[in-house]
């Protein structure tokens, strides 16, 4: 779920519902640990998430950029918080996730 750092709840919980967040000392990465295959019931819709992707993660930008450009484009209310993302198969990419409030 990306590095250490405030964010790290949030960032499981959005990602998983009811995930329980830890960070792990020797990798200084933040971890959400959550039940497989259980049903997990949408959130109300005054609370509903909404994500977005922002274009790669670099060396030059990662988590604390991430954050920072998600927050400015959904700032307020809106609730925008960002994070790396690294998606594994064929090729490894590395995304910056923007989660935020949805607007009705």
């Amino acid at each position: 779920m990306g590095g250490c750092d405030p964010q790290c709840g949030a960032r499981c919980e959005a990602a998983h519902p009811g995930g329980q967040s830890s960070c792990d000392a020797a990798t200084s990465m933040c971890k959400c640990f959550y039940q497989c295959g259980q049903p997990i019931a949408p959130p109300p819709a005054p609370g509903k998430r909404c994500n977005v992707g922002l274009g790669p993660c670099s060396a030059a930008c990662y988590d604390d950029c991430c954050n920072k450009k998600c927050a400015e484009r959904y700032p307020g209310d809106l609730g925008g918080y960002g994070y790396c993302y690294s998606a594994i198969g064929p090729i490894r990419y590395i995304t910056c996730m923007c989660y935020f409030r949805c607007q009705d």
